[in-house]
């Protein structure tokens, strides 16, 4: 299947490479630190708005502003990274979430609250859009998936130690402490990334509006939007509703779940890559996606906390499989001036697709009981293998090959 003329990415120029650089493993090293530093502050953060006197309401209303930032920066984000460069939006994001950690700490209100909360939205656009697009950069062109799945660990790895760490700090010292803890690690994160000493990107002459425009259409565009509807399917079986259904099923002591799919999670992003690298993608995610399915299953059959830590463990397992395919897909398919563009067009829908979702299910649930949506976020998966196996051709990584003229980063000195 030969890709459209506007869909042949730019010629990078250097001798091929089948090694990762150590620049490679620098900028896996900073969004480490990048997520270290947020997700210090998940569990003390909702302690602390109680603590300044916000309410559960104001608290859920501190958390939509989040989401709602993420989704409008990614598009600009993805834009700029590929307009000024990889790493100067992630020194941007940095600085962003750093000024959120002191408008929380310092104002000790709702409205500082909410306008930290907006920022730490707006930090997450930009710096892990950014980074997407970085590690495309410097992966080596024949370990591309791979590649992918290694960078994506660093949320996970970064999820294991980081909330208890917060969590002890602020036990001890106190809620300042927490948050200069997390501004300190985000300093790190700013040393690192200028450590990085080779991105691989050449800068695109598109405005926001044309570079979207450009890459929005091409085939593997599509199949990135479309396919996060399925994955934000199997987020939301875990993460918006699964303690609710545990909960009215009277089953307690489901948190395991939770470190279920976190361990499956970094197994699935590494293997997924490899997988996708040797065999057809399309076979892979369609793979993946059934997995996923049985997971949901494996909840909506569920009476007791087993088959709970069991379909979190294949949700996690499938969710990654797929995504770290989804996101090779989309970013080998754009143009090399325009992967920032690209990776921002196909997170947005992850994160639009999850917001209305919940926003759906609710109103399903509330009326017809958590039995209803869990039926149909499990029939999702199977369907989207059917149509995820149509929509991504059987030649495309061979496509991608020909049309793409690529070589590996240059070793660093």
């Amino acid at each position: 299947m030969p890709l459209p003329a506007s869909s042949v990415p730019l010629q990078e120029s250097g001798p091929a490479a089948t090694r990762y650089s150590r620049s490679f493993f620098l900028a896996m090293m900073t969004s480490a630190l990048y997520f270290l530093s947020l997700q210090a502050l998940l569990p003390v953060l909702p302690l602390y708005a109680l603590e300044i006197g916000v309410d559960e309401a104001a608290w859920g209303l501190a958390v939509s502003a989040v989401s709602v930032a993420a989704v409008t920066l990614r598009l600009l984000g993805g834009s700029l990274a590929d307009r000024i460069g990889r790493k100067g939006v992630m020194v941007a994001g940095a600085l962003v979430s750093i000024l959120a950690a002191a408008i929380m700490w310092l104002t000790a209100s709702f409205a500082g609250l909410l306008v930290g909360r907006a920022l730490q939205g707006v930090s997450i656009g930009l710096f892990t859009t950014a980074y997407k697009a970085l590690v495309m950069d410097l992966a080596p062109p024949t370990r591309r998936g791979q590649a992918i799945g290694l960078g994506n660990l660093t949320f996970g790895f970064s999820l294991i130690t980081a909330p208890p760490l917060g969590e002890w700090v602020q036990h001890t010292y106190g809620y300042g402490m927490t948050f200069l803890l997390s501004i300190g690690i985000m300093v790190l994160v700013l040393v690192a990334i200028n450590l990085v000493s080779f991105s691989g990107h050449r800068p695109t002459t598109h405005s926001i509006l044309s570079g979207t425009r450009h890459v929005l259409p091409l085939r593997t565009t599509q199949i990135g939007i479309w396919g996060m509807l399925s994955n934000a399917v199997l987020f939301s079986s875990i993460f918006s509703f699964l303690p609710l259904l545990a909960a009215a099923r009277g089953v307690s002591g489901v948190g395991l779940a939770f470190s279920a799919y976190a361990l499956t999670e970094l197994l699935g992003q590494p293997l997924g890559g490899w997988l996708g690298d040797r065999l057809r993608r399309r076979l892979v995610v369609a793979a993946a996606l059934l997995v996923g399915g049985l997971g949901i299953f494996c909840f909506l059959v569920s009476g007791g906390r087993f088959l709970i830590y069991v379909g979190a463990a294949l949700v996690g397992l499938g969710s990654s499989v797929m995504r770290v395919n989804l996101d090779t897909i989309v970013l080998s398919g754009a143009p090399l001036d325009l992967r920032g563009t690209a990776t921002g067009l196909e997170y947005a829908s992850f994160d639009t697709w999850i917001g209305t979702l919940g926003w759906l299910l609710g109103i399903v649930t509330v009326r017809s009981g958590y039995t209803t949506i869990y039926t149909i976020m499990a029939l999702v998966p199977p369907l989207w293998a059917v149509l995820m196996w149509f929509l991504i051709p059987p030649d495309l990584d061979a496509a991608i090959a020909t049309t793409s003229v690529e070589a590996g980063a240059p070793a660093d000195r």
